[in-house]
């Protein structure tokens, strides 16, 4: 808030503050009306919606970002420092590019800058986790062109006026610990890879992800979500996954599904997807059994035209020969399958014996990074919010359904038996020790 002030004695300046919604801005203007009518220079309250004038001439703006289109307003606009408060609100990281165009200046004098506040969660977790939290740590700034951004993180620590003040407001943080513990990591400690409304919580990297490798045993499988358009970078994504069967110490038998391929991207037609997935399966030396793909990838009965499956399953026809290659069958995706696909989601990362039933390998970046940041849709709390970066998960959504889950009772575990009587073992947190001689290849 203070922040805004700097330039104000300066009569080309202009800012914009921007809240998500009208309603939520009304804090931020009560606040700002204190502070900047003790100014020396005050500024006076003026208009609706509300912006600050000074006496140079300077003008702070306000606005609201509730709908799509709402960039438009400032389309054009020149502000040399623009806030947003909130920031995962934001629902898509275009969104906040086209904001950030209009942060410029022409004058020298006046350099532009951009101050974002956030927490964790919100239908923007997402974008702003990868854009602002992963690529350095805390402090370090990271250079883009000519841009420069960087993250300073800030917990209850760093305010202690607050902490002595206010004890009531962080005994109501802490008393979040047993009841919440997501939210309280993320109000508490900043922790992104723990917020409120998460779907996926119990994903542990530590347990669920693994090293790269080429599972050539069991029943292999694609999964497949189709998209073209580049509004994100998974629009269309495809996994390769093996089924294993296994058993525990005491002989109960069980499923595990090892996620070891990724191919992702977006604006290539169905053709040229499947020569990729074709020429990587080849060159794994992988036959899957089956796909599950997106239902809208295969054309109904009464549909004579040709859709991405069957274009996908003529090309693959073509690359192997003239024979056919792999089967595509339509995955469930209407409102109840949805839903009851990712409960079967929460059962496959389950690990009552210690051991996840469903482990990813860490090339498959795009799921380990969009799979945790999943939030749930605000107006069907059993479903996930489809405004985020779901692609990848849905992929994954479509093969966990169709293949038979079996639950086994905690319990102590041992090495597994998988196929052909090979033994596997595991380090202490349950991750396989490769031995790629006996099962595995790598990659």
């Amino acid at each position: 808030m203070a922040w805004l002030t700097e330039e104000t004695h300066n009569p080309k300046y202009r800012a914009l503050v921007l809240r998500r919604n009208s309603d939520d801005l009304r804090d931020w203007v009560d606040r700002a009306s204190q502070l900047y009518s003790r100014l020396v220079n005050p500024g006076t309250k003026v208009g609706n919606p509300p912006e600050f004038r000074f006496p140079s001439g300077a003008i702070i703006r306000t606005g609201h970002l509730k709908d799509d289109q709402a960039y438009t307003k400032y389309q054009g606009h020149e502000y040399q420092r623009m806030l947003i408060e909130e920031l995962t609100q934001i629902a898509e990281e275009r969104q906040y590019l086209r904001l950030l165009s209009s942060c410029r200046s022409v004058y020298k004098e006046l350099k532009p800058q951009i101050f974002l506040t956030t927490n964790p969660g919100g239908k923007g977790h997402q974008w702003v986790k990868k854009r602002f939290i992963d690529p350095a740590p805390p402090g370090i700034t990271i250079w883009d062109g000519l841009r420069s951004r960087v993250f300073i993180q800030a917990t209850m620590d760093d305010n202690p006026t607050l902490m002595q003040n206010d004890p009531q407001y962080v005994a109501n943080i802490e008393a979040l610990k047993e009841i919440d513990y997501e939210t309280y990591m993320a109000w508490r400690f900043g922790d992104w890879d723990r917020f409120a409304g998460q779907v996926f919580s119990e994903f542990d990297r530590n347990y669920h992800v693994i090293k790269p490798l080429v599972v050539r045993e069991g029943t292999p499988f694609i999964w497949m979500d189709w998209g073209y358009s580049d509004v994100h970078e998974t629009t269309f994504s495809s996994y390769i996954a093996s089924v294993i069967k296994s058993k525990t110490k005491d002989g109960q038998n069980y499923h595990q599904v090892i996620t070891f391929q990724e191919i992702c991207g977006n604006r290539k037609d169905p053709e040229e997807w499947a020569r990729i997935i074709y020429k990587s399966c080849y060159e794994m030396g992988i036959k899957p059994k089956l796909g599950i793909c997106d239902p809208s990838m295969i054309r109904s009965k009464t549909d004579t035209s040709k859709l991405p499956a069957d274009l996908m399953m003529d090309e693959w026809k073509r690359l192997n020969g003239n024979k056919s290659w792999v089967q595509l069958i339509k995955g469930n995706n209407a409102r109840t399958g949805r839903v009851g696909g990712w409960a079967v989601m929460h059962k496959w990362l389950s690990k009552p014996h210690g051991i996840p039933f469903w482990q990813i390998t860490e090339n498959c970046k795009h799921l380990i990074r969009t799979l945790p940041m999943l939030v749930y849709d605000e107006h069907n709390v059993e479903d996930v919010d489809t405004d985020m970066e779901d692609h990848p998960a849905d992929a994954c959504r479509y093969g966990l359904m169709n293949i038979k889950f079996i639950n086994i009772k905690p319990g102590s575990y041992s090495a597994t038996k998988r196929n052909k009587k090979v033994q596997l073992d595991r380090d202490e947190r349950g991750l396989p020790i490769i031995n790629p001689s006996k099962l595995f290849g790598t990659m």
